[in-house]
């Protein structure tokens, strides 16, 4: 299995994921997926799982600029403004942010300089 990713960031979260649900989910999943059987359909057969542990096992997970980056909506970043201590949630453009700028926007760093958007225009 292949997972091509936008950037190295993406990279390094999408093997944690897939190092997790090698190492401790699938089973639960699997177990999950036989309890609703008895109401319905499963979504994948035993055999299904077995392709599956296999793939995550060997998957490869390469990073091409080419791919759209994985972004969340931006009122899931927050923060406190080290000018007047207002909680604020999201960004000043309003745009999604993409995991690598999430890493760089959730640094201790990046939070101490956070700045709602009355001050970040009064700096400017």
């Amino acid at each position: 299995m292949r997972i091509i990713v936008n950037n190295e960031h993406e990279q390094k979260l999408v093997e944690t994921f897939l190092e997790m649900l090698h190492e401790e989910m699938l089973d639960t999943i699997k177990m999950k997926d036989e309890e609703l059987a008895s109401s319905m359909d499963s979504y994948l057969d035993p055999d299904d799982y077995d392709f599956l542990v296999d793939g995550i096992y060997h998957a490869i997970v390469t990073v091409s600029d080419a791919v759209r980056p994985m972004t969340i909506e931006p009122h899931n970043i927050m923060g406190v403004c080290a000018s007047c201590g207002k909680q604020t949630s999201g960004t000043i453009d309003g745009m999604d942010i993409d995991y690598a700028d999430f890493i760089h926007m959730t640094k201790p760093e990046s939070l101490d300089s956070w700045r709602c958007e009355t001050c970040f225009h009064g700096e400017e």
